[in-house]
């Protein structure tokens, strides 16, 4: 039987939820539950970005689709197709940050995810 899922959603690629997301991913003492596997929908580059200037790195597959997932407990699944602008304000960024929480309502509307 498959694991539950959970979605994240990015926040805002210029503000800090890629940040936060990243540091509860990481903390010890947050381990993630072996019974969910967890899914960040928005785009991988403002978490590539984190790396390169903190360290703080998620190793997770990129998917496009949620049909992709396997068995990894993390997945990015990218749900924005245009440019955004990591750390910046930008008007790229709040339509990066709605399709995250769009995709990832409309996939919890049809039991995909909880």
């Amino acid at each position: 039987m498959p694991k539950p899922l959970i979605v994240l959603t990015m926040g805002d690629p210029g503000g800090i939820g890629p940040e936060v997301i990243a540091k509860t991913l990481k903390r010890s003492h947050l381990q993630l539950s072996s019974r969910f596997q967890y899914v960040i929908a928005g785009s991988q580059e403002p978490f590539q970005l984190l790396n390169k200037k903190t360290g703080l790195k998620i190793s997770a597959p990129v998917i496009h689709s949620l049909s992709q997932i396997q068995k990894d407990p993390v997945y990015f699944w990218e749900v924005f197709k245009g440019p955004i602008k990591p750390g910046k304000v930008a008007v790229v960024n709040a339509h990066a940050a709605f399709a995250s929480l769009k995709d990832a309502a409309e996939a919890a509307v049809y039991s995909q995810v909880q």
